[in-house]
């Protein structure tokens, strides 16, 4: 293949994942995040709600919300970056007071109903500036079959939690959006107890350039990776990382693995081979957004655009050999998409599903 591929349309199948919300819910509104639990259960988020995809009988799915239940933590949040890790379900969510403590009235009423389009991220970005913003990691147990969030930990200061991973020895990273706009830390790291309940929150000991937005966030190995987007001299998307010293926690500087003009990247996944990128920008001509497939080596291999596929806000590759559900199976790749509300399936053909889920030779 060579160097920039665009995948076209007869190289795979991109269609909706079954299921349907429960009666009386919106479909998957502001689709923002997904994870895949080792077992094979799938967590999908909205801006309006958390919800499981369950099988309902035969062929048939559901979205099941889970809610939230831990005391003294808003019901009305925005639901951003999920993660599992050991027998828990973890949650970033973040509260707009809608301006209690402002100067100004709540000037468009719920921000969390307003379709995440321009013109609703550009809200967004206004609510966050002007009116108290609170944010939280919630957990949840897996050991139920109908999981509720019911105890998590406050992020100090003014923060809008959105990418959210776990390192596999206890503890969760999380980037703050809020981070370019406000002297507040860009990433807090939270440390798990062996229950896997949250038992402390502090600062990554690492500054990244202030005019950087972090959104993703993936930790692999003895890196933390994070998409971000910065606007001057020329608005430009990023996938970076920071190494994290393993004696004192700390993290080193900043490193570009790969860079995009006119880009908003949004959540990404890593292979053995590279990474796949969300690429929520829409570009009059040529499409509602796109996946980037890029290499370790930070060179671009492939582009995903599809007239079904709009305004992707993260994907999950579906490894292989796994006991995922059975509308899954390795190398299909998890795709959240705001502008249909949806989490979709794309059934990549054997190239590339082979470049998805084998490990380099």
């Amino acid at each position: 293949m060579s160097s920039q591929t665009e995948i076209n349309l007869d190289s795979g199948l991109l269609e909706q994942i079954p299921g349907l919300p429960e009666p009386g819910k919106k479909p998957l509104f502001n689709a923002e995040n997904l994870t895949i639990t080792n077992d094979g259960r799938l967590f999908v988020t909205g801006s309006l709600a958390v919800y499981e995809i369950v099988r309902d009988g035969d062929k048939r799915y559901r979205q099941q919300e889970i809610p939230i239940i831990a005391p003294d933590v808003p019901r009305n949040c925005f639901m951003n970056g999920i993660t599992a890790q050991g027998g828990s379900l973890y949650l970033a969510c973040s509260h707009i007071h809608k301006g209690e403590d402002s100067l100004f009235p709540s000037l468009f009423g719920d921000v969390r109903q307003i379709e995440q389009n321009w013109l609703g991220f550009l809200l967004l970005i206004f609510a966050q500036s002007i009116y108290k913003v609170d944010s939280y990691i919630l957990r949840a147990s897996l050991e139920n079959q109908n999981p509720q969030f019911t105890d998590g930990i406050k992020l100090p200061g003014k923060c809008f939690a959105n990418g959210l991973d776990g390192d596999g020895k206890g503890n969760l990273y999380v980037a703050n959006s809020l981070a370019s706009f406000i002297k507040n830390p860009s990433f807090f790291k939270a440390s798990l107890s062996s229950s896997g309940e949250i038992a402390q929150i502090e600062p990554l000991a690492f500054s990244s350039p202030n005019q950087d937005t972090p959104n993703g966030l993936k930790v692999r190995g003895e890196y933390v990776y994070y998409t971000c987007l910065h606007w001057l001299p020329v608005m430009t998307a990023s996938l970076k990382r920071v190494k994290i010293d393993g004696k004192d926690g700390g993290a080193g500087k900043a490193e570009v693995v790969y860079q995009s003009l006119f880009s908003i990247f949004d959540d990404f996944d890593i292979t053995d081979n590279g990474f796949v990128i969300a690429n929520i920008m829409n570009i009059p001509d040529r499409g509602a957004g796109s996946l980037q497939f890029v290499t370790n080596e930070g060179n671009l291999k492939g582009i995903f655009r599809n007239k079904g596929l709009n305004s992707p806000s993260s994907v999950k590759v579906v490894k292989k050999n796994s006991p995922y559900p059975d509308f899954l199976k390795g190398g299909d790749l998890v795709i959240t998409e705001k502008g249909r509300h949806c989490a979709s399936r794309f059934r990549p053909n054997e190239e590339w599903r082979r470049w998805l889920v084998e490990s380099p030779t």
